[in-house]
């Protein structure tokens, strides 16, 4: 009886151990502005996750998110909503990589965690990613919003 308690308890702890990694796997890629690419073998991936990459990556990072033809499978819409933001955010900061971090710690990171939150009362499209995200880089460049952000659920 002894002898299949410590099996037991050696296989919950390998299961415990196995999430741990998992989670530390998909918190480094948060963080590094890859969870897409981590996640996205495991589909479907959220919408908010086109934020990802610009909420964390490199002007690099962005430059070949902007400039990829590939269709990205696993992303909602094919990576069209990342191509696009990351397009936007590239015409804000150019080649400036200071103001792409301040554009990053002031708008982007806490919009991605805002997303993250609405996306829990429902899933989110990407036309609600792309506007809520077009239109809050709007306001920080002094122009006007292109209209009220959509509500969760709502369609093109």
């Amino acid at each position: 009886m002894e002898m299949w308690r410590t099996e037991s308890r050696q296989r919950h702890e390998a299961r415990e151990r196995a999430a741990v990694k998992e989670l530390l796997r998909e918190t480094e890629a948060f963080l590094a502005g890859t969870y897409a690419g981590e996640i996205g073998q495991r589909p479907p991936l959220p919408a908010w996750a086109a934020v990802n990459a610009l909420a964390h990556g490199s002007l690099g990072t962005l430059r070949g998110i902007a400039g990829s033809k590939a269709d990205l499978a696993a992303v909602p819409d094919g990576g069209t909503a990342a191509r696009l933001l990351a397009r936007e955010v590239l015409n804000i900061v150019e080649d400036d990589e200071a103001l792409l971090r301040v554009l990053q710690s002031a708008v982007l990171r806490p919009l991605e965690l805002e997303l993250i939150a609405r996306s829990e009362l429902g899933r989110l499209s990407a036309y609600e990613v792309v506007t809520t995200v077009r239109n809050a880089l709007r306001a920080v460049t002094g122009r006007p919003p292109l209209g009220p952000p959509p509500t969760p659920g709502s369609e093109i």
